[in-house]
């Protein structure tokens, strides 16, 4: 596990019901409650992934992570 790889933190609305988040685009929406914006994410992910590929012998990588953080960092929103 890598914790530079764990999903989008959406501060206080953690595990709360899907209907009490706005619409995407996110944007900052999170950060007042504690969570991530969409930079912090997308810089996260895009970090994390470069230091383990850049370690000696990862040639070949497959990192796994979850729905809202791919998205992000593909530019998928």
């Amino acid at each position: 596990r890598v914790r530079g790889l764990k999903e989008w933190n959406f501060g206080l609305f953690e595990g709360e019901s899907v209907d009490l988040i706005p619409p995407l685009p996110y944007g900052d929406f999170f950060v007042k409650y504690g969570g991530e914006d969409e930079v912090e994410i997308k810089n996260r992910i895009a970090e994390t992934l470069h230091s383990i590929m850049k370690k000696d012998g990862h040639n070949t990588v497959l990192a796994v992570s979850h729905g809202a953080a791919c998205r992000n960092l593909l530019g998928l929103y």
